[in-house]
């Protein structure tokens, strides 16, 4: 930049040993994500990864470009990608574009015949023949060019969004995970569960919440909590947020030394909870809440005089204590449950806190489980994002456009408001 100051900087990531969310995203013009959603094999779960994936990436420092976006099968020496069928290379390059990408470079041109990387596949062959990606992404080039000027200065929408990382939380982890999921992993299963019940769910950091719009938060056992944030949290819920905290956040400071005080230590008050024992599930509970079985981990919680317990362990000597507590303040209020959000327990905790919330959900157009829709919206117009997850038809509900998408098929229109 000192040499050429108009010189756009940028740089692909994203890698495990880099705090993108920090010093290194702000010194460039704008962040770089290379996207492989096929790199997971599960087909029903893949778009929704990819999703997760991009939202978190989104998370680090807003809209982003792909320097590398999968366009054929992938792989080396242990492993090699499915093939992208009909449909789904356009499928993946539009959910990318609906999640915050504004520019985008597929990966590759033509196949290398050489080196390391012989059968990471591109839209031309070894052979240097156009066959169906080919067409395929050629078809897509004429659709983006459509879209480009509608895309300019919008953003993705979001009502409820899941704190998915921060460099510091995830090696306070590592250091002292105690066999503990990760709480990325946990943050991908909320994105996901919110996901496949029509919440537009997206990822946020405790740094940008304020200004985010979102409804609900929830921040997903994040041992380390910065004084600042600790704030944050109680601006925003006085303002009329819902947050949920998850079990053992708070336990620990910015040097990663459990914190003097009770737990969950500075969210204590906001939360009015005081953590009096807790332990890990190394086998199966003997109490449950709402018929709900704990996962990895209990809490048992002490209320203060300001909370009321939502849900409560039945079973063993946890019975009748609080599983899910509840305290208003201002227009908002904050929960904390007591174990981890994952599996059934998640499920519970779902149950009775979105009946409180005045959440829009997308199942009027369209079933979750495998449509996904996605807005971006700018000053005066929204463009809006149909996009079938799965290889079978899938029914459109009061959209005048359509009534149906095809296989992988997307669906973009234009709102003017």
């Amino acid at each position: 930049r000192e040499v050429r100051n108009d010189w756009f900087i940028t740089h692909n990531g994203v890698m495990n040993l880099v705090d993108y969310h920090g010093s290194f995203s702000a010194d460039l013009n704008i962040l770089g994500y290379d996207v492989y959603p096929m790199f997971c094999y599960e087909e029903e779960t893949r778009p929704f990864k990819q999703s997760f994936n991009l939202d978190r990436v989104r998370s680090y420092s807003g809209n982003f470009i792909i320097p590398e976006h999968q366009s054929g099968p992938g792989g080396q020496a242990p492993y090699f990608h499915d093939n992208p069928r009909p449909g789904e290379i356009r499928n993946m390059t539009m959910t990318s574009i609906a999640r915050g990408a504004d520019s985008l470079l597929y990966f590759r041109w033509r196949t290398c015949r050489f080196g390391a990387e012989q059968y990471w596949c591109g839209i031309i062959d070894h052979d240097n023949i156009p066959r169906r990606r080919y067409e395929e992404v050629k078809s897509i080039g004429t659709e983006i060019m459509e879209l480009e000027k509608s895309l300019e200065g919008t953003e993705v929408f979001s009502d409820c969004a899941v704190a998915a990382f921060d460099f510091d939380v995830r090696y306070a982890h590592e250091a002292y995970s105690l066999g503990l999921p990760a709480p990325e992993w946990i943050a991908e299963e909320i994105h996901i569960t919110l996901s496949k019940r029509g919440f537009s769910c997206s990822c946020l950091h405790p740094d940008e919440l304020l200004d985010s719009g979102v409804k609900l938060y929830i921040l997903p056992h994040w041992t380390i909590v910065r004084p600042e944030w600790a704030v944050v949290f109680e601006e925003f819920v006085k303002r009329g947020g819902t947050l949920l905290v998850g079990a053992r956040s708070g336990t620990r400071d910015i040097n990663n030394n459990i914190v003097s005080m009770p737990l969950p230590g500075l969210l204590g008050e906001l939360c009015s909870v005081t953590v009096t024992e807790y332990g890990k599930l190394n086998e199966k509970a003997s109490f449950s809440a709402d018929g709900a079985l704990p996962l990895d981990w209990y809490e048992t919680l002490e209320l203060g005089k300001d909370a009321r317990a939502l849900m409560n362990w039945y079973g063993g000597y946890l019975d009748g204590l609080p599983a899910l507590s509840i305290k208003t303040l201002g227009k908002g209020r904050v929960l904390y449950a007591a174990s981890y959000l994952k599996g059934d327990f998640l499920k519970a905790v779902l149950k009775h806190m979105l009946p409180l919330l005045e959440l829009s959900s997308y199942s009027e157009f369209a079933d979750p489980e495998t449509v996904d829709f996605v807005r971006r919206v700018g000053k005066n117009h929204e463009i809006q994002f149909f996009i079938n997850r799965t290889d079978k038809i899938q029914k459109l509900n009061a959209v005048k456009e359509a009534s149906e998408l095809p296989p992988f098929g997307v669906l973009t229109r234009k709102l003017s408001f």
